[in-house]
């Protein structure tokens, strides 16, 4: 399998990434995931319902920003990668539902 090297010029380190690996890895920098933001009784709470992956704040941008570390985090799990590789992740529909009359 071809490989591609990556050299740093400070400290003339160099790195090999296989092909597949890098593809995988720029598409993966490209995903877009879905956030949904309630308010709980003491701070907010951000959901990924495509990955199942939760975080909190005491402000909403601070949930978010704690989500997308979270997400960030998941992603980094071989396993997890291996998984979305086989069964990648559906965008979410968030729909609005009306109860009672």
């Amino acid at each position: 399998m071809r490989s591609v090297g990556l050299v740093f010029a400070e400290g003339k380190k160099s790195l090999f990434i296989n092909i597949r690996t890098l593809s995988y890895l720029v598409k993966e920098m490209e995903k877009h995931f879905s956030a949904v933001v309630t308010k709980g009784a003491v701070a907010f709470v951000a959901l990924c319902p495509e990955l199942g992956v939760t975080s909190q704040g005491n402000t909403e941008k601070t949930a978010l920003a704690n989500l997308k570390e979270a997400i960030e985090l998941y992603l980094e799990d071989e396993d997890v990668q291996e998984m979305l590789r086989k069964n990648p992740a559906k965008k979410a529909k968030i729909c609005s539902i009306a109860i009672g009359s």
